[in-house]
């Protein structure tokens, strides 16, 4: 659920609310704990997973979520502060880089292996006489017979 999609119902007691309210000046102001505050940011209740969420704008325009908790507390700010790591952009991406690079060297090693396979069997065929085929092998003699060398493994 997005920012903009959040428009359900929540029903608080004023004590609540106060701290709604505060929490979500502290989003966007900043507060004491180090937290700069981002007036981008915003501070929104996801009814269907039952939790408190802080979503923001990137510089792109695209909102994406900065912090989320079941409980309306400072734990949110505190995510904020400490960059919250699981919903770091930038962490994201170097995760994803490093997916796929994984991905390309295990289909370039897959590769490497089938090339490895058909080679090796090229030259079992082309060479086996000499390596231990299992082909029998025919000579032309000085004679001009067909001679039938040993059978190789």
């Amino acid at each position: 659920m997005s920012r903009f999609a959040a428009n359900g119902t929540l029903w608080m007691t004023p004590a609540t609310i106060g701290a709604l309210l505060d929490i979500d000046r502290r989003v966007k102001d900043g507060d004491e704990s180090g937290w700069r505050g981002d007036p981008t940011m915003g501070l929104f209740y996801n009814q269907q997973l039952a939790r408190f969420e802080v979503w923001g704008l990137d510089v792109t325009g695209k909102e994406y979520l900065a912090a989320a908790n079941e409980n309306l507390d400072v734990r949110i700010i505190e995510q904020l502060r400490n960059g919250a790591p699981e919903n770091d952009p930038f962490q994201r991406v170097i995760d994803n880089n490093l997916r796929i690079k994984a991905e390309a060297e295990k289909a370039e090693r897959e590769r490497v292996a089938a090339l490895a396979d058909k080679l090796a069997w090229g030259i079992r065929q082309d060479f086996g006489q000499h390596l231990g085929g299992k082909k029998i092998m025919h000579a032309v003699t000085e004679d001009h017979k067909i001679k039938e060398t040993a059978p190789c493994n």
